[in-house]
C-alpha cells in the first residue's frame, strides 16, 4: 500500500499496526462466523464483538450461582423502552 501511494502520488492514509490489542482483536472478529473475539491485556480478558448498535460501552453484567461462579453473561445495549 505504501508503494502503492508514493508511486502514483495518491494521497491516503496508512495505519497498520499489527502488534495492537485492537488489531488482533479485531483480526479475530473479522474472521469468526460469530463475529466476536477475545484478547488479553495484562490480567484483563476483553471481549469484542459486531453489533447493530453501532460503536461504543454497554453495560455488562454477570449471574453467579450459589458458589459465586459465573453461569451467564449478559450486555444491556439498550432499554426495553427504546
Amino acid at each position: 500500500m505504501q508503494s502503492w501511494k508514493e508511486e502514483t502520488g495518491r494521497r491516503i492514509m496508512v495505519d497498520f499496526r499489527p502488534h495492537s490489542h485492537h488489531w488482533q482483536v479485531v483480526r479475530q472478529v473479522r474472521a469468526s462466523e460469530a463475529e466476536a473475539g477475545i484478547v488479553d491485556i495484562g490480567d484483563a480478558r476483553l471481549f469484542c464483538a459486531m453489533t447493530g448498535w453501532g460503536d461504543g460501552c454497554f453495560p455488562v453484567f454477570a449471574d453467579m450461582d450459589a458458589s459465586g461462579a459465573v453461569v451467564a453473561v449478559r450486555v444491556r445495549f439498550c432499554d426495553v423502552d427504546e
